[in-house]
């Protein structure tokens, strides 16, 4: 998690979270029963499915606006 959690927008503290629960999974993962595995699976479909897909469309929706909104640009770094 970020060290300025309380200043982050709820949407960064989502993925933090969302991170921190795959990394998770994938630690935890091995060797559980079917029972745990099919729910597991079940509840990953629900979160990958439409829902995902709308949240990155809402995410890519909100980078075109910035670039209306916001003075968006790229700074180059000589290395």
């Amino acid at each position: 998690m970020s060290e300025n959690q309380d200043q982050d927008p709820i949407v960064v503290q989502e993925a933090d979270a969302i991170y921190e629960s795959v990394r998770t999974i994938c630690h935890h993962s091995e060797t559980q029963p079917a029972p745990t595995v099919y729910r597991v699976l079940g509840n990953l479909k629900g979160a990958a499915g439409p829902m995902l897909a709308q949240a990155l469309n809402q995410l890519a929706d909100g980078l075109v606006r910035s670039l209306d909104e916001y003075e968006v640009y790229q700074v180059l770094i000589a290395t």
